[in-house]
């Protein structure tokens, strides 16, 4: 709360519902307790959706590496993607495991929900990307 004023967004109605049902569903459905803990990297390999560090991006300059990893890598935390048809969330190794948890979490609730991935652009020399 920022000055009385909830600073969640407003979620459709039965989204709350839904997503309980769906997460005591996808443990049970792994063998676990409908309320056990959930590491993000087990959930992941169940949703068959692939964890790399930048390290794992095929083609990535070092120079790629040293902005993500040495020079910023407080600037990021994780995105999720499609590869070759398969999901990939690619995270920030610099992080704290419990923080790494967290963003993973995030990403695969976009896998889980369907989201429809952003779109990046680039500009011709590659110095400024935006995305929707």
């Amino acid at each position: 709360m920022m000055g009385g004023i909830s600073c969640v967004g407003v979620l459709d109605r039965g989204f709350k519902t839904w997503a309980e049902r769906t997460s005591v569903s996808l443990r049970r459905e792994m063998g676990l307790q409908g309320d056990a803990p959930l590491a993000p990297a087990r959930l992941a390999g169940f949703l068959d959706v692939r964890l790399w560090t930048p390290y794992d991006v095929p083609g990535l300059s070092q120079t790629a590496l040293d902005q993500l990893l040495v020079r910023d890598p407080w600037g990021w935390s994780a995105i999720s993607c499609v590869l070759d048809g398969h999901d990939v969330v690619v995270y920030n190794p610099c992080h704290s495991s419990a923080r790494q948890a967290s963003y993973i979490a995030h990403e695969l609730a976009h896998v889980i929900l369907n989201h429809e991935p952003g779109k990046m652009v680039l500009s011709q020399d590659g110095t400024m990307i935006m995305r929707s």
